[in-house]
């Protein structure tokens, strides 16, 4: 089977449906967070408890060389945008599975400590995305982290690395950001039934859509991935290319058979 062109795997990252409302509504909502969570740094520390978890902790560990105020302001808008509340599928706990597979190939990395702090920004903009409006929620995404970047005095050098990652235009050929997409890939090859359990927050997270639709739209960018191989990065596809492959073309079987039954009650219907 023939690899998938790198610049297709990686604007094909994500599966979800979004629309051009929600992109503005999350524009607006990070926009209100960070002047709301300025105000709230003043009465936290590191060591308040709520920042004791693994998630925090690696957060404190990546940008202890930091401005602190900048650190605690930042987890707080982290820690906002990822519970807000449309959200069900992209929440705090898929950063802990990113995480733990960073952590099982970090050794692959030239820049382990910028993938990191770019792995919190992945999904910071909205958890909504779709193929035609995707590189507007990427770019958000990059928008967001360079907010981060200048006010924590990252350079520029790395600064601009970072955004090509997470706006998706960086170099295709590069070796952090082929490995950076792997791990956001790696969502596609959890156990079955955690995968089943990620799709139903999946349609959760995109009820502005009908059923058909949101599905039509499934099966079209099912059927792009399933094409060519999934992982660019030869360990990554001997670890997660089989479970992958079998969860998206199990969801794609589901999925067409759920499209054959309602064409076949509206062609019922109309006779």
């Amino acid at each position: 089977m023939s690899q998938l062109p790198n610049r297709v795997r990686i604007e094909s990252s994500h599966l979800v449906i979004s629309s051009n409302q929600e992109v503005e509504i999350t524009r607006k909502f990070i926009d209100q967070i960070i002047p709301s969570a300025l105000v709230r740094s003043n009465s936290l520390s590191i060591d308040n408890p709520e920042f004791s978890g693994t998630l925090g902790k690696r957060w404190w560990k990546l940008t202890q060389n930091f401005d602190k105020k900048i650190s605690i302001i930042w987890w707080r808008i982290i820690r906002d945008c990822y519970n807000e509340v449309r959200r069900f599928a992209h929440k705090l706990f898929i950063l802990n599975d990113l995480f733990s597979v960073f952590d099982e190939f970090s050794v692959l990395f030239r820049e382990p400590e910028l993938v990191q702090l770019c792995l919190f920004f992945e999904f910071i903009s909205d958890p909504d995305h779709t193929t035609d409006e995707e590189t507007q929620i990427y770019q958000l995404n990059a928008q967001t982290f360079q907010k981060f970047a200048q006010q924590a005095g990252i350079s520029e050098q790395k600064k601009n690395i970072a955004i090509g990652w997470l706006s998706r235009k960086g170099e295709i050929n590069n070796n952090d950001m082929q490995l950076y997409i792997d791990i956001v890939n790696s969502v596609f090859a959890k156990d079955q039934f955690e995968y089943l359990q990620f799709l139903e927050n999946i349609r959760l997270e995109n009820h502005h859509f009908n059923e058909i639709e949101f599905y039509q739209k499934r099966s079209e960018v099912l059927k792009l991935i399933l094409k060519k191989e999934i992982f660019g990065h030869k360990d990554f596809q001997k670890k997660f290319e089989e479970k992958a492959k079998i969860n998206l073309s199990t969801e794609l079987d589901r999925v067409n058979e759920y499209l054959k039954i309602q064409t076949s009650k509206q062609l019922s219907s109309k006779i």
